[in-house]
């Protein structure tokens, strides 16, 4: 068996292949991730931002992260918990963590986490920040991701 590497129950294989191993499933909850191109006004902030207009209320944040490639299994087991300890402290909340179930179009399957948080200004302030930078700055050159923060709807 792997290495637990971020304190969550997920495992690396020496070989680098994730088994996801859940102690809380995810039921119910079935989340699809997209993109769309162009969407940006000036500044790169969208007009809209922060804004559920349906509700009236405060649009939630999401924090998805695609990996590429793993080079140093290593580096992810230390990364791991270090991450999880500033973006729990920032706010956020896992929902979703392991190897894609399925892919599509020009998907890879590979590592995907995405992470709730309950604005977008409190997912990038958390990125942003210096106790997440020390984290990711452990797998500089070790791993390629692909980092996203997005509106909710």
């Amino acid at each position: 068996m792997g290495r637990d590497v971020d304190g969550a129950g997920d495992f690396f294989s020496p070989a680098g292949v994730a088994e996801e191993v859940l102690a809380e499933p995810l039921s119910g909850h079935g989340v699809c991730v997209s993109s769309v191109a162009g969407r940006a006004s000036e500044g790169g902030v969208l007009a809209s931002e922060g804004l559920n207009h349906e509700e009236g209320k405060m649009a939630k944040g999401y924090w998805i992260t695609f990996y590429r490639s793993v080079k140093d299994a290593n580096a992810l087991s230390e990364y791991g918990p270090v991450a999880r300890t500033a973006i729990e402290a920032g706010g956020g909340r896992f929902l979703a963590r392991g190897v894609a179930a399925n892919v599509y179009e020009a998907g890879v399957k590979d590592r995907t986490v995405l992470i709730e948080f309950d604005s977008l200004a409190q997912a990038r302030a958390t990125f942003e920040g210096p106790q997440y930078q020390a984290a990711a700055k452990l797998l500089t050159g070790k791993a390629e991701r692909d980092v996203r923060i997005v509106e909710g709807v």
